[in-house]
């Protein structure tokens, strides 16, 4: 037997006094009762604050609402005020100057109606506006008539209604009868609404730098004679200021969207639109740059229900998102959201929570002053037990019972220990051989998983045509394959001879082993059809592939199984290049310049069949050619985490067009890591790049 250690020892291994024991029996006492009744009353102050956050939300939402439905009501009106004039022989056609002075007066009317135009049966143009945006806001006439040419003109007018200062006269004949909303309503009665358009004036002020939605009707005199068409809109830059107005105070934001997710109108300061090579983007709460309209478009998008409101958390902070659809008589349907911070009205929480935190501490000071006191009395015939304890604790088993206590429990208490202590040691030793069992078990389980992938990826590269490119095409082509993981769904494809060639990229929905069987499908798929189908008719390919894969798997709306694909023939006999894209496209470039030539809107094996079409042209030797899947133009990365996208693909074409493919490769991928810098790569890329003849 084992030398006992000092008290002093004794004293410097315990690991819990009795003082302490005491003080923590008090607390546990105590602070149970505090913590249960600070929970109950910080839980009602959270509900009385939700149930606060609901109703400033449907306070909100029921005045945005109201504000929606007039703001649209008025053009129905203007349109329906003038149809009445049309049919009661009122609304001065013959007379058109006097019939435009009958538009002004509806526009002051009118404070929130941007433009009341009419086109008449023989294309001529007549309206009054007001620009939607700036200080200024005074009227101005339009009009584009047979005699001056059909040029648009655009006079500002002053209270009387009289030409004040022409400000715009355009180049081009303007023909009301080509516009969308005037071929809409032709020959039928009622009203249509138009989607919202981008307005195309430009008077050097940015003025009229906003979108509008309106609806058109055609006019006809009491005899039934067709007049024109006629126009009303409004500007929806005017919902977007009332919603910035109703928010301010509330620390949320608001928003109007079509059934589509477009936006309308936003009380933050992001865009509705964007402008990109003149073409107007209409952009979508789902792709805003805004966290919480991107979150608002998320929620929206996995439900159906035209009305409801839910809280969820974005970067640590809990909203409430509320929002109700509208359907517009004869119009869209409309969704109104409103997204308040809850943290806001959260004060009485918050105070209950600081209030608990205080009565806390009280309790455990008032714990800690009976456990002093109380330890004394206590301690002295226990603080034996505790040196022998500690003297267990060291590894000196007694072999009697100790004779520090005519305690026959204290005694016994040491025998217990010294059994436990057995006990424990052998169901240790037992937990050790189990875990060194099981972790050589899950190293074999591991191993085999990844002979199985390597496997994997070498069936997947026997179906790459990395000998056949490198035969017939030699320095005149490269390929970029990066799989995200070990394998992939992208691969690329080719057959040919001297004067016969067909390149092709195709991509998989999802990545990893599920993609790699994928391409294995849409590989035997793609065989089959080329064998059935010509390869200088690349939309018939895409057409016979897209059958060929709908027979092969199986029907299931849960799962993603569409394929993006594009292919490309070159006809060595003609000098000529076909393509046909399934939502891929094909970028070529001379040196001079970087085009990109779209394909089809539809994957393969879509919901819905697509339709490809043959795009030819003829080669030149200087000429390359680049199929790329959607993994490069998605890789998120620069200082904002944004897509590579196809204009920065189309910069470094052009940039390196001149340089030898051979070369082009490593710099593609020296870019690409550039770009990516720390984020992961989010998903398979796959470049085929190629020169002909």
């Amino acid at each position: 037997m084992t030398d006992h250690p000092p008290a002093d020892g004794l004293k410097q291994q315990g690991k819990l006094s009795l003082r302490l024991f005491l003080m923590g029996a008090l607390m546990l006492v105590f602070l149970p009762i505090v913590a249960i009744t600070g929970w109950v009353s910080y839980h009602n102050a959270e509900q009385a604050t939700e149930q606060f956050t609901y109703a400033m939300a449907n306070e909100v939402s029921e005045r945005i609402q109201d504000r929606v439905l007039a703001f649209f009501e008025i053009p129905r009106r203007v349109l329906a005020y003038n149809q009445d004039l049309a049919d009661n022989g009122l609304l001065g056609e013959n007379n058109r100057d006097e019939m435009v002075q009958k538009f002004l007066l509806q526009l002051r009317q009118q404070p929130l109606l941007t433009f009341v135009a009419i086109g008449m049966a023989d294309g001529e143009y007549y309206g009054g506006n007001r620009p939607p945006r700036g200080n200024d806001r005074g009227l101005r006439i339009l009009h584009a008539r047979i005699a001056d040419g059909r040029k648009l003109h655009v006079d500002r007018v002053d209270e009387t209604g009289q030409t004040a200062q022409p400000l715009f006269k355009g180049e081009e004949a303007f023909d009301a009868r080509q516009l969308p909303w005037y071929a809409a309503t032709t020959g039928r009665h009622g009203i249509a609404w138009y989607p919202a358009y981008r307005y195309l004036i430009n008077d050097g002020t940015d003025a009229y730098e906003a979108m509008g939605i309106g609806v058109s009707a055609a006019l006809f005199n009491p005899v039934g004679d067709f007049i024109g068409v006629i126009t009303a809109d409004v500007a929806l830059s005017h919902l977007s200021e009332y919603l910035g107005e109703l928010t301010a105070k509330t620390g949320g934001i608001a928003f109007i969207a079509e059934s589509s997710g477009e936006l309308l109108a936003t009380s933050t300061p992001e865009p509705i639109y964007r402008v990109v090579d003149g073409a107007v983007i209409r952009l979508k709460l789902s792709t805003s740059t805004n966290p919480l309209l991107r979150l608002a478009g998320d929620r929206l998008a996995t439900g159906d229900q035209p009305a409801g409101s839910t809280f969820a958390d974005i970067d640590g902070a809990r909203h409430l998102l509320k929002w109700q659809s509208h359907q517009l008589p004869e119009g869209p349907r409309l969704t109104v959201g409103v997204l308040l911070p809850q943290a806001r009205y959260a004060a009485v929480a918050s105070d209950m929570l600081r209030n608990i935190v205080y009565l806390a501490l009280a309790v455990a000071l008032f714990s800690i002053l009976i456990g002093l006191i109380a330890s004394g009395w206590i301690a002295r015939p226990l603080r034996a037990l505790s040196q022998s304890s500690v003297s267990l604790a060291a590894g000196n088993w007694p072999t009697t019972s100790p004779k520090l206590s005519p305690i026959q429990e204290v005694a016994t208490l040491f025998s217990s220990m010294q059994d436990m202590a057995q006990r424990v040691k052998a169901h240790s030793e037992n937990l050790e051989h189990l875990v060194a069992q099981r972790t050589q078990a899950l190293e074999e389980a591991h191993l085999r998983l990844t002979d199985s992938i390597d496997y994997a990826r070498l069936i997947q590269n026997a179906i790459l045509p990395d000998r056949q490119l490198a035969q017939q095409m030699a320095d005149r082509h490269f390929v970029l394959w990066l799989p995200r993981d070990v394998v992939g769904g992208d691969f690329y494809f080719y057959q040919g001879n001297a004067q016969d060639k067909l390149f092709g990229v195709i991509d998989c929905a999802g990545h990893g082993v599920p993609g790699a069987c994928m391409t294995m499908a849409a590989h035997a798929a793609i065989e089959v059809a080329s064998q059935a189908v010509a390869w200088s008719d690349p939309a018939s390919l895409l057409l016979h592939t897209d059958t060929v894969v709908r027979n092969m798997l199986p029907l299931d709306k849960r799962i993603v199984a569409s394929i993006d694909a594009a292919f490309c023939h070159y006809d060595g006999a003609t000098g000529t290049i076909t393509f046909a894209g399934a939502h891929q496209s094909l970028f070529w470039t001379d040196g001079t310049v970087c085009e990109e030539i779209c394909g089809g809107r539809r994957s393969l094996n879509d919901r819905k069949r697509g339709t490809y079409v043959n795009v030819r042209r003829t080669v030149a030797p200087t000429d390359a050619y680049y199929l790329v899947s959607d993994g490069l133009l998605d890789q998120a990365g620069g200082a904002d985490g944004h897509s590579f996208g196809n204009q920065r693909l189309r910069d470094w074409i052009l940039q390196h067009g001149h340089v030898p493919l051979t070369e082009q490769r490593q710099r593609l991928i020296e870019t690409i890591d550039g770009y990516r810098g720390a984020y992961p790569q989010r998903d398979d890329i796959t470049l085929l790049a190629f020169r002909l003849p």
